[in-house]
């Protein structure tokens, strides 16, 4: 609603994008605790490719996209700027642009930290590599990258298509 009426609401949508603020802000305390506990029950319990894959994102390959991407855009940074919001639209509508950014490197890091313990060795010939750890390198191939891109492009095809062709203006009861 922000980018669509260009920061020219009415006092009813300030109000409904103020509460689901709030609601974001509850939701990313509840993902803080997700995080939390995922890294605890991989580190402590899981054992095996579990605690691999945990380390990979603590203190491994994927540390950066994990603290930098997760931990700071996804949670930090939003969580901030919904606290400090104080009722700014405009600060609510970053924050939640930061946070996607942010969900993007969960999404990522869990893909990839689930390819890099090796499930059985490679066969002869096949160019599976380890390091010295013995986690496999894995990165998303450029069709990979395209099917990702492709997804945004139908995304917004659909929303924009239905702004343009739909009435979507609610009445009032």
């Amino acid at each position: 609603h922000y980018v669509i009426y260009k920061g020219r609401l009415t006092e009813d949508v300030r109000k409904s994008l103020v509460s689901l603020g709030r609601l974001m802000g509850g939701g990313i305390g509840v993902m803080m605790l997700l995080y939390l506990w995922k890294l605890l029950s991989s580190v402590f319990i899981g054992g095996g490719d579990a605690y691999t894959a945990a380390v990979a994102l603590i203190k491994g390959p994927l540390a950066l996209n994990f603290w930098l991407g997760e931990m700071i855009l996804a949670v930090a940074v939003p969580l901030l700027l919904i606290v400090t919001a104080k009722g700014n639209v405009g600060r609510l509508a970053l924050s939640g642009f930061i946070y996607m950014i942010g969900l993007f490197f969960t999404r990522y890091d869990f893909i990839v930290a689930g390819q890099l313990p090796p499930m059985r060795g490679g066969f002869y010939g096949a160019g599976v590599v380890t390091d010295f750890a013995g986690m496999n390198f894995y990165s998303p191939s450029a069709m990979e990258w395209l099917v990702y891109l492709f997804g945004f492009g139908v995304f917004f095809l659909l929303y924009f298509s239905a702004e343009k062709f739909f009435n979507l203006e609610t009445k009032h009861h």
